[in-house]
């Protein structure tokens, strides 16, 4: 099966997001919430609009990444999901 974002153009690498992007706080674990996977979700969220791609662009589940924004709301993950799901919407009214 293809992957449903194929079509699109891929994602910026983590470095097009600001330097000082401070991920959620989460505790440190090989399959947990890396900063580089939380760079990489907030990019393909920013390019597809979808939660879903998203998640699985980084390597995790959907359900994973909500739990992630409510546990830390007020975290610059949470604000740049924000900002992504509005940066994508603005494309979609573009197109």
């Amino acid at each position: 099966m293809t992957d449903p974002s194929s079509h699109l153009r891929p994602a910026r690498p983590a470095t097009d997001l600001p330097e000082n992007f401070l991920p959620a706080p989460t505790r440190l674990r090989h399959d947990g919430w890396t900063p580089d996977k939380q760079r990489r979700f907030v990019e393909v969220l920013a390019d597809t609009g979808c939660v879903s791609h998203a998640a699985k662009a980084a390597g995790k589940s959907k359900q994973s990444a909500y739990a992630l924004c409510r546990r830390v709301p007020n975290s610059m993950f949470a604000f740049a999901w924000d900002a992504a799901i509005k940066l994508a919407h603005a494309r979609l009214l573009d197109i």
